[in-house]
């Protein structure tokens, strides 16, 4: 806004009236939303009514009163016919083109009614489309620091978890300690102009520190872009500079083994440590929740974490698994599983009766096979199999549960008792553990999110084993292997055709 001119155009408006620049802009014959009135006065404390209102704003739309059209053929509102005096200005205004006026239900515009300052900020923000200012992230608001928080994280290299056990002072402030199943740690501390980082510990070489700290700072725009170096030292001798770049790209949904969560910051960072070469990665991060999905991939490197579950400030992540929602059992589904060129088909074919309760069943056709299922709110109940070579039916009472709301890291042990062609067995155990949330390569496909199960029956004398199991969302299970536990079994799925969707 420029200062005015050095003689007022006004005379009732001094070059030391407060809004007397105001005045000026408006009236300066390049803008021309305003020319005072015919003794020189623009008098400045006279009420502005709607009419007038539309004339100001339809000036400064349009470019000047030149601008403005002469409006239409017929009136918008009753009540501004042609002859008014400030017809065109209100329909111009009105005008969809424009969109800053609507007149009243009654179809008046009423232009004698005077002008409320908050109707004015309405009449301004649609005149002039004024954009909202841009939204501002502040990187301490996403990273939680409380003492006992905790991350579970999947990697290129297995699982670890991290924790907050602590605090730890490097140069004189205290920082939280995040440390992991390996005992690296890194430490942190939030802070009202952001998140800083003053190093990390590193098992068997010691402290990195790094001074001044790094800091992610707070109230960031989209792309806002900052390098810093940064002072480092070992065990606290210095060791040379550590070069960090990060640039705030963008906000992205993500979806992850502990969740799917929204308006995640998505970080492009290049970090170089002092000595050693130079890494870069895209980093997401919750807000409230912390890093959910780092990537070195996309940068040339192999590098990439991904969160399986979180206990953050009192709030778990993920809060559970359904399985129901893992083992589909639509009519029709068909499951084709074995090492290739000698695979076995799975079919759900039909319900039946066993021990009184109805069941879905799975037909293994080649070997004359049928397992009974039957999904519930609980989840899924397993009742038994019959085996048609031996005409054997093997039943489970009560039946064994597949349950729905399971933790990752959590084991259900069932008590229940074998029957075979309904005579009594004997009792035992059933066990199953959800060890991991995996993305598993079959010849059927690539399929993320898979819930690896660790299933145990110890039901004496007739049943025992021990295999893991890996169970696709929708799609039911890619794999099983018993290997691990001193078996040979192992399957995975060749093709499917589940609701109607063929894979490979």
């Amino acid at each position: 806004m420029p200062t005015g001119p050095a003689e007022p155009s006004f005379t009732d408006v001094p070059t030391d009236f407060w809004a007397f620049r105001h005045i000026e802009y408006c009236a300066n014959p390049a803008q021309d939303v305003v020319r005072g009135f015919e003794d020189g006065s623009y008098r400045p404390l006279l009420p502005v009514n709607r009419d007038a209102m539309a004339v100001y704003v339809a000036r400064a739309i349009a470019g000047g009163d030149d601008g403005v059209p002469t409006g239409p053929l017929t009136a918008t509102f009753s009540d501004v016919p042609t002859d008014h005096w400030a017809f065109r200005y209100i329909e111009y205004c009105a005008d969809e083109s424009q969109g800053v006026v609507t007149g009243y239900p009654d179809g008046t515009y009423r232009p004698d009614l005077a002008v409320t300052r908050d109707q004015m900020a309405v009449y301004v923000t649609r005149a002039f489309d004024l954009a909202t200012p841009p939204a501002r992230y502040s990187l301490s608001d996403y990273y939680p620091l409380a003492e006992g928080d905790t991350w579970t994280i999947n990697t290129n290299w297995g699982v670890t978890t991290e924790t907050i056990s602590g605090t730890e002072e490097i140069w004189g402030s205290l920082y939280a300690r995040q440390v992991n199943d390996e005992g690296y740690a890194s430490y942190w501390q939030a802070s009202s102009d952001g998140l800083r980082n003053s190093g990390w510990y590193e098992p068997g070489t010691g402290t990195v520190t790094l001074n001044p700290p790094l800091l992610l700072r707070n109230c960031l725009e989209l792309g806002y872009s900052e390098s810093q170096s940064l002072p480092t030292y070992l065990n606290g001798s210095p060791i040379g500079v550590t070069q960090v770049t990060y640039t705030l790209v963008g906000l992205e949904t993500i979806t992850v083994p502990a969740g799917t969560f929204e308006d995640c910051v998505k970080l492009d960072v290049t970090f170089q440590p002092a000595g050693e070469p130079a890494e870069r990665f895209y980093t997401w991060v919750a807000k409230g929740v912390g890093q959910v999905r780092r990537d070195e991939r996309p940068f040339g490197g192999t590098g990439w974490e991904e969160l399986l579950a979180a206990s953050v400030s009192g709030v778990d992540y993920p809060q559970s698994y359904a399985l129901i929602n893992y083992f589909p059992l639509n009519q029709g589904d068909t499951w084709t599983y074995g090492p290739v060129g000698s695979g076995y088909t799975v079919t759900v074919s039909g319900t039946a009766q066993l021990r009184g309760r109805p069941y879905t069943t799975m037909v293994i056709f080649a070997e004359n096979h049928v397992s009974y299922y039957q999904p519930t709110a609980d989840g899924i109940l397993f009742g038994g199999e019959y085996d048609g070579g031996d005409g054997v039916t093997i039943a489970f009472e009560p039946p064994l549960l597949l349950p729905n709301g399971m933790a990752l890291g959590e084991t259900r042990t069932m008590p229940t008792s074998l029957y075979v062609n309904d005579v009594y067995q004997g009792g035992g155990t059933a066990s199953l553990g959800l060890v991991a949330v995996e993305t598993v390569a079959v010849p059927a496909g690539t399929f993320p999110l898979c819930l690896k199960l660790d299933l145990q029956a110890d039901i004496p004398p007739a049943l025992s084993g021990r295999e893991y199991q890996w169970w696709a969302p929708g799609i039911g299970m890619v794999r099983k292997d018993d290997r691990p536990f001193g078996g040979s079994d192992y399957h995975e799925l060749l093709s499917a055709s589940v609701l109607g969707v063929t894979y490979p």
